[in-house]
Formats: structure tokens, C-alpha cells, sequence
């Protein structure tokens, strides 16, 4: 009898950790820290006086002009994995978990060569940005005169 309420005990500690495992897992519209990490991105300057953003006003013009506009233009960021999903969440609940400062950034814009993709990796605590794709790089230097 005493072992079987301990098996029922133990089947529910299980089931409520499992649920909070999977409901910590889910998919999250972006918050305040990811609209921080946007604007970490956003006005990161790499050498020079040019921020992100107003290299990509300027080349988004002179495409326009080349022939080439740019359309759906848009700004993403989440947490970097389901690991850190997961702390984030416990972070909120317990002191012994630190909440990650780690997010990617995406920006993405269509042209007539079709989708593409700036992402970049940010630390909200440290404020580095760390661009981890070519066009990201790009976006990071001065445009050419």
C-alpha cells in the first residue's frame, strides 16, 4: 500500500515536470528583451560612425534606385536554443537559474533576386554583436560611396 503511494507520488512529480518541460519548450511572441536585442543590433557600429540600421536605409535606397527595391522588411530575435528557452523560463520561478543574455537577430527583406536573410548573435548583458552570416557582415561596414 505504502509503495503505491509513493509510485502515484513520484508519476506525479514526473507528469508536472514533463508539463513544465514541454510548456517551457513552446514557442514565444517576442518580449522586451528580444526587442532589446533588435535595437542592440540595430545600433551596433563596427569602426565607423554608421549603425546597422542606416547601412541598411542606405543600401535599401540605392538598391531602389539601382532597379531593385526592397519590400517586407522585417526584424526578428528569439533565445539561441531550447536549452536557453528553458533557464529563461526557470529563471522567472527560481533564483538558482540565471536567465540567458544570449539572442539571435534576424533581418530579412525580399528584392527581385528573392528572400534574404542578416543574422547576427547579441549578449544583452555584454552588448556584443557578432554577425554569423555574409550578408549580416555586410551589413555591419560602411556602404561604398
Amino acid at each position: 500500500m505504502r509503495n503505491t503511494q509513493m509510485d502515484h507520488r513520484l508519476l506525479s512529480y514526473v507528469v508536472m515536470a514533463s508539463c513544465l518541460f514541454v510548456w517551457a519548450c513552446g514557442e514565444r511572441p517576442m518580449g522586451p528583451k528580444e526587442e532589446q536585442a533588435i535595437q542592440n543590433v540595430k545600433s551596433y557600429q563596427h569602426e565607423d560612425d554608421f549603425s546597422v540600421v542606416s547601412n541598411i536605409e542606405v543600401r535599401g535606397q540605392d538598391a531602389g534606385r539601382a532597379g531593385n527595391a526592397w519590400t517586407m522588411k522585417s526584424w526578428e530575435a528569439g533565445l539561441l536554443s531550447q536549452q536557453d528557452r528553458i533557464y529563461d523560463e526557470l529563471s522567472q520561478y527560481f533564483n538558482v537559474f540565471e536567465a540567458p543574455g544570449g539572442r539571435w537577430v534576424r533581418f530579412s527583406y525580399t528584392d527581385k533576386d528573392g528572400v534574404h536573410e542578416a543574422l547576427w548573435q547579441t549578449d544583452l548583458y555584454k552588448k556584443n554583436v557578432e554577425a554569423t552570416n555574409d550578408l549580416a557582415k555586410e551589413l555591419m561596414t560602411s556602404p561604398a560611396p
